[in-house]
C-alpha cells in the first residue's frame, strides 16, 4: 500500500504523466520543457525543474471553458444591397492584394454576417472558402492573453506576480510581472529578431522547436522592466509556459479544451509538434520580383512549415479559418469569453496603444481595436469598431500583404451600406376594387 501511495503522489506531482483524456488523434503530450539557466541553454541539457518532482503542491488551476457556442454557427446574411457593396469592395481589394488566396468576413450591427473568399490554397489546388484554414500568426496572442486573464479572474493567477516564481534564473525575473509580459513592457528581447533566426528556422523547415530552444534565442534588452513598450514574441512564449506551470496542462490542450472546442471553432488548431495538425490549410507564399510566387512548405500539414509553426508556439501557432476567426473575435470582444472586468483590462490601452493582448486600430477613420499577425507567407487582421458594432477579419496566404487596406475598404463599404437603407416595395394603394373587362373568372 505504501508503494502504491508513493506512486500516486509522483503522478500528482508530475502532471505531464497524467492522462490527457483526449482522443488518439491528439493524444501525444505537448513538449513541456522549462526555462533553463543560461549554462544549461548552452549545453542543451534538460531543465532540472521539469525532471525532478517538486515537494511543493502542484497547481492544477484550469480556466473555466468559454461558454459553448452553437456549433452550427449559422449567421443570417446581410440584405442584398449590403451584400453587393461588400462583394464589390472585396473583389477590388483581392485584385490589388494579388494573393493566391484571400478570405474575409464582416459582422454587421443587425447580427448578419458577410463572407468573401477567392483564389486557391495553392496553385492548381482547391478553391478558398470561408472554412479554409490560414496561419493566424500573432492573433494567437489574443487567445493566450484571454487564458491568462481568465485565470486571473478566477483567482488562480495574479497579474502582478513576478515571473521569478516560475523562472528563478531568468534575467531580471524579480522585476518582471505577468502584466508586463501581456503588455509588452517587460523589455525582453524579441527572439524573432535573433541574428541566427533565419538560418535556424527557415533553412531547417522540418525542425521541431521546443519552448526551451525558443527561449535560448536571447539578446539585448530594449528597456528596463515596466519602463517602455517594445513588442516581443518572447513575452508570450513565457506566458505559454506560465499557463502550463499553473494549470499542469500542455498549452495545446488548454487552447483546444478551453477555447476552440467550447466555441465550436473546429476549423482551427493550435499547431503543436508531436500531434497531428488534423487540417489541410492554405500554403504560404511570397511574391517573386519577376512574377509568380515562392512557396513556403515542408510537405507536412504544418503551416507555414513545421519549424516556423513550432517556433511561433504561444506567440503565433494557431491556424484557422476566417469563419472561426470572426466567431473568435465576436466571442472575445462581446463578452462571451472574459468577465467584464477582465475584458476591460485587456482593452485598457493607456497612452501606448496596446492593452493586454490587444491594440488600438483606426478603421474607416474611426477608433477601433484588435490585433494583426504575420508568419512566413501569411498575413492576418481582426478589428472591431465598438461604437458601430462592426467586426472585420481578413486572411491572406501571401507575405507582406497590406490587409489593413482591405479591412478599411470593407469597413467603409459596410458603413455606406448602413447609411443607405435597403429600399422597400410600396404597398398597392388601398380603395375599392374595380373590375375591368376580362378580370372575371370564367
Amino acid at each position: 500500500m505504501i508503494i502504491v501511495a508513493l506512486a500516486l503522489l509522483v503522478l500528482v506531482a508530475m502532471p505531464g504523466l497524467m492522462p490527457s483524456g483526449r482522443g488518439p488523434a491528439r493524444a501525444a503530450a505537448a513538449e513541456a520543457s522549462g526555462l533553463p539557466q543560461p549554462s544549461i541553454i548552452a549545453t542543451g541539457a534538460p531543465d532540472p525543474s521539469d525532471l525532478v518532482p517538486s515537494l511543493a503542491p502542484v497547481a492544477t488551476a484550469v480556466p473555466t471553458p468559454a461558454p459553448t457556442i452553437d456549433p452550427a454557427r449559422t449567421h443570417p446574411t446581410p440584405v442584398p444591397a449590403a451584400q453587393r457593396r461588400l462583394d464589390r469592395a472585396f473583389a477590388t481589394m483581392a485584385a490589388e492584394v494579388g494573393a493566391p488566396g484571400l478570405a474575409a468576413a464582416v459582422s454587421l450591427p443587425d447580427g448578419t454576417v458577410w463572407y468573401g473568399a477567392t483564389g486557391v490554397l495553392w496553385p492548381d489546388g482547391p478553391q478558398v472558402t470561408a472554412d479554409t484554414p490560414f496561419a493566424w500568426g500573432s492573433i494567437t496572442k489574443t487567445v493566450i492573453a484571454a487564458l491568462v486573464l481568465r485565470l486571473a479572474s478566477e483567482g488562480a493567477l495574479d497579474l502582478n506576480t513576478r515571473i521569478v516564481k516560475w523562472f528563478p534564473d531568468y534575467p531580471q525575473a524579480r522585476r518582471i510581472s505577468v502584466r508586463m509580459l501581456l503588455a509588452h513592457t517587460s523589455g525582453i528581447f524579441d527572439y524573432f529578431q535573433h541574428e541566427d533566426y533565419p538560418e535556424r528556422v527557415y533553412e531547417d523547415p522540418l525542425h521541431e522547436w521546443t519552448p526551451r530552444e525558443i527561449l535560448s534565442l536571447t539578446g539585448k534588452r530594449t528597456n528596463p522592466p515596466g519602463k517602455g513598450f517594445s513588442y516581443s514574441n518572447t513575452n508570450y512564449v513565457l506566458l505559454g509556459r506560465i499557463l502550463e506551470k499553473v494549470t499542469g496542462r500542455p498549452l495545446a490542450d488548454l487552447v483546444e479544451e478551453q477555447v476552440l472546442g467550447p466555441l465550436g471553432l473546429d476549423e482551427s488548431v493550435f499547431q503543436q509538434v508531436g500531434r497531428p495538425v488534423g487540417l489541410v490549410g492554405a500554403k504560404g507564399f511570397w511574391k517573386e520580383k519577376g512574377g509568380g510566387f515562392r512557396e513556403w512548405s515542408d510537405g507536412t500539414d504544418f503551416r507555414p512549415t513545421t519549424s516556423t509553426a513550432s517556433v511561433a508556439w504561444a506567440a503565433g501557432a494557431i491556424e484557422g479559418s476566417v469563419r472561426d476567426l470572426l466567431d473568435w473575435e465576436m466571442a472575445l470582444y462581446e463578452g462571451d469569453v472574459l468577465e467584464p472586468e477582465a475584458l476591460a483590462r485587456m482593452l485598457d490601452f493607456g497612452h501606448r496603444g496596446y492593452g493586454l493582448g490587444a491594440r488600438t486600430q483606426t478603421l474607416a477613420g474611426r477608433p477601433g481595436y484588435g490585433h494583426g499577425g504575420s508568419l512566413r507567407g501569411f498575413v492576418s487582421v481582426m478589428y472591431r469598431l465598438p461604437a458601430e458594432d462592426i467586426d472585420v477579419v481578413v486572411l491572406a496566404n501571401v507575405g507582406f500583404a497590406d490587409l489593413d487596406r482591405v479591412a478599411n475598404r470593407l469597413a467603409n463599404a459596410t458603413l455606406r451600406a448602413l447609411a443607405t437603407p435597403e429600399p422597400t416595395l410600396l404597398a398597392p394603394p388601398s380603395g375599392p376594387t374595380v373590375e375591368l373587362p376580362g378580370d372575371a373568372a370564367p
